[in-house]
């Protein structure tokens, strides 16, 4: 595994920054043959998606109409920029073949704070390598219970991953975490009171039009079930104000989580 921390210069609210060239280069300089490549946007309002470079502006235009700005907000000030980081997922993981990236679509940041930044991203690179042959990575699973009371609620996971990657001993890696419950959701927010208002918010609206009994699985379905975190010295690797979280769209009770650290 090969590892490396990089800054872009992006700006917001809705704006898209190709990131193809920067993760060629990456497997490039890291001399990866076969294997895969994790991508993470470091904080809280920053996502990853894959599309068409001729639909660029479609996207960011349907961005701002799905996910607006509105004053009935009760976080201050950008609500909008976590909710569409958490509802787009900031990690990703690319299949590599032949040292190029098996799928060919373009892979961008959709930066949406205000403002121009540098925004932190974290590259893990895993399989064979030129140089050094293939590197064998412990991995250490666990199925742990959260409990949750149904439909929308969101459970903080910070500490209950730190806790695996500890335990692991895996230095720099990631930490895999899936949900094993029916009509659920894995990603990332400011864990926040007013944040979580709004999260749920525009989640019952979101799915406001499906039938009643697939409202969980659609959401499911919208979020995501799962997302890749890294790990950098023995600790999860996240900006000040994103935190892991399980979000459950069933009945109140006990859920699984799937937690698999993979490493060195």
């Amino acid at each position: 595994m090969k590892t490396k921390r990089t800054y872009l210069n992006a700006y917001g609210p809705a704006n898209l920054f190709e990131l193809t060239s920067l993760i060629d280069e990456f497997i490039a300089e890291t001399e990866l043959i076969n294997g895969s490549v994790m991508i993470f946007s470091v904080g809280s309002t920053g996502a990853l998606v894959q599309l068409g470079a001729d639909n660029k502006e479609a996207f960011s235009d349907w961005v701002m109409s799905f996910i607006p700005y509105s004053g009935k907000h009760r976080h201050p000030g950008n609500a909008f920029a976590h909710l569409r980081s958490t509802a787009l997922g900031s990690s990703y993981a690319l299949t590599v073949e032949s040292k190029k990236i098996k799928n060919t679509s373009g892979f961008y940041l959709l930066e949406n704070t205000a403002g121009r930044k540098q925004r932190p991203l974290e590259l893990r690179a895993f399989g064979e390598f030129a140089a050094g042959g293939r590197l064998n990575m412990k991995v250490a699973s666990n199925t742990l219970p959260v409990k949750a009371n149904g439909w929308i609620d969101i459970v903080e996971l910070s500490e209950v991953a730190a806790d695996v990657v500890f335990e692991s001993g895996i230095i720099d890696g990631f930490l895999n975490i899936e949900s094993l419950a029916k009509k659920s959701a894995i990603s990332t927010t400011e864990y926040e009171g007013a944040l979580l208002q709004d999260t749920a918010d525009f989640i019952a609206e979101a799915v406001s039009d499906v039938e009643e009994t697939s409202r969980g699985d659609v959401a499911a379905a919208l979020i995501g079930r799962s997302m890749n975190f890294p790990i950098k010295g023995g600790r999860l690797e996240l900006g000040t104000w994103q935190q892991p979280v399980f979000l459950d769209f069933g009945e109140p009770g006990e859920k699984e989580i799937f937690f698999q650290a993979i490493g060195m």
